[in-house]
């Protein structure tokens, strides 16, 4: 109990100081002031921070419910949560002081838009139906047209899937793009509703609802013709819209267990969206001894994302993707492809690729350097782009979205080559 007490006491000492960098987040949000780092603090808040607040006030998730009991032992050790803390508001320091310098402090309401030319008209939209054109030329139009994941879907060919859902969080990006260009056109974004919603169907995972209203808040904020009233009257009713869509998806398309409860519907909520149980079994795992690393060798998966294009069949040994390794060590299984892969973040990647302290850094120092160079390149693409990039960083393991984040560092290249050039956005003197 008094171990329980302890878990408890740091908790509140993580939810009081969070409470404060978010007041300072959304204060910048509502404000003139803002810029893409109080945009991604926000979908850190919810998946890392937002967990710990339903744990103190709702209770601890019955894992044993969702057939993961390993979280319950690695979420009751004190000392896995004491560094979990500690590692959160070090982030959190980091971040909003980081950025706090004058040299970071882009506006992004202030944005010079471009005229697009035939051909760059023509390319945008290409990318825009994109998906169509995929889910038009695959051979399992009738799987696709079943909404979930692949295995919902009961895929054969994954990677031609992979490549429509990469293709619909680009789509989605472009159609952004052009409402941001169009001076945060709400009209015109729901006039693409249709292929949005197409995206998420074709999609079939929840994180493309989330990036969609994500991009949604940041044309909605930006936009100076709505008052600011009716910004937090719009930004409620989206958040009941989340709440909805995923009591629906839980009840149609995740209802695996027939007794389902209220108890039941909550371990899961926390298991998807929340990235705490995850990050604090790669600290447990490396602080106690009881069970065996995750990996069977440092930078084991970190091999895997170089050599990710490596066909299996020239490398028999090659290694299996972070995922692999995380969830048969969850289920206490040796190395191996599961039926489903548990969703991980950076933070736990790096953590169990390249050691505690240095692992945590190293992630740090990523996300940090990723929105450094995108406020000093000051682009209008690039900084939608990059709130994409990390949000992804943030809940996904770096194999998933491995695509993207490779379009990311070449159009960065591009962007500052000024091999292409779109419209850089303007700072306020």
């Amino acid at each position: 109990m008094q171990n329980l007490e302890l878990i408890s006491y740091s908790n509140y000492i993580l939810l009081f100081i969070s409470a404060i960098f978010l007041f300072l987040n959304v204060k910048k949000l509502l404000s003139n002031k803002r810029n893409i780092v109080d945009f991604i603090y926000i979908v850190f808040f919810i998946f890392y921070i937002l967990p710990i607040f339903f744990e103190e006030f709702k209770g601890k998730p019955n894992y044993n419910l969702v057939y993961f009991p390993k979280f319950r032992i690695v979420t009751s050790d004190f000392y896995t949560n004491l560094i979990y803390v500690t590692m959160m508001i070090i982030f959190q320091v980091i971040l909003y002081f980081n950025f706090k310098k004058k040299k970071y402090r882009n506006i992004i309401s202030n944005v010079t838009f471009f005229k697009l030319n035939r051909f760059q008209n023509i390319l945008i939209h290409f990318v825009i139906f994109l998906p169509i054109i995929l889910f038009f030329c695959s051979s399992e139009q009738d799987k696709l047209l079943v909404y979930g994941t692949n295995s919902v879907k009961g895929i054969v060919d994954t990677d031609y899937f992979n490549l429509i859902v990469n293709a619909t969080n680009i789509s989605t990006l472009c159609v952004g793009l052009l409402v941001i260009n169009k001076n945060y056109n709400l009209k015109l974004f729901l006039k693409y509703s249709l292929i949005l919603l197409l995206n998420i169907w074709l999609n079939g995972k929840r994180n493309i609802v989330v990036l969609i209203l994500l991009i949604f808040i940041y044309i909605l904020l930006n936009n100076k013709t709505i008052k600011l009233k009716s910004k937090l009257y719009i930004s409620l009713l989206i958040t009941s819209f989340l709440i909805f869509f995923n009591s629906f998806y839980l009840e149609n398309f995740k209802n695996y267990n027939n007794d389902r409860s209220e108890e039941f519907d909550y371990a899961l909520m926390r298991i998807d969206y929340g990235r705490d149980d995850v990050l604090k079994m790669a600290i447990y795992h490396e602080i106690n001894d009881q069970y065996s690393p995750i990996l069977e060798y440092r930078g084991q998966s970190m091999l895997f994302v170089i050599t990710a294009f490596i066909p299996r069949d020239f490398w028999p040994d090659k290694p299996l993707t972070y995922t692999g390794y995380f969830t048969s060590s969850l289920i206490n299984e040796p190395p191996a492809f599961q039926h489903f892969g548990m969703t991980t973040g950076v933070f736990d990647e790096f953590i169990v690729n390249f050691s505690l302290i240095l692992g945590f850094f190293i992630s740090v120092f990523l996300i940090i350097k990723v929105l450094s160079i995108t406020i000093k390149l000051n682009n209008i693409f690039f900084n939608l782009f990059t709130i994409l990039v990390i949000s992804l960083l943030l809940t996904n393991d770096i194999k998933s979205y491995l695509v993207i984040h490779m379009l990311w560092i070449i159009t960065y290249i591009l962007l500052k080559k000024k091999i292409i050039k779109i419209n850089n956005l303007s700072y306020r003197k």
